[in-house]
């Protein structure tokens, strides 16, 4: 089990990031060494934050390839 190992965090719960900001970095041959899948779900936590959500692209990208787009709620 990797317990970390191989994970390095670059930004903090709560931060606001930008488009190509790296997240994290990870050691993929150490992830596929301990017999994990090097696939990687992207999610979008805040959902409910947001008026409409559009799938662009599923399966493998590029990237900074869109894979979705989001419109903010407006506030009245």
């Amino acid at each position: 089990m990797c317990k970390g190992a191989g994970f390095r965090t670059l930004v903090a719960e709560g931060d606001q990031v930008t488009a190509g900001q790296k997240l994290m970095e990870f050691d993929l041959e150490k992830i596929r060494a301990a017999g994990y899948s090097t696939t990687t779900a992207v999610l979008l936590t805040n959902s409910d934050d947001f008026s409409a959500f559009r799938v662009l692209k599923t399966g493998k990208a590029d990237r900074m390839e869109p894979i979705f787009t989001v419109e903010e709620t407006r506030s009245n």
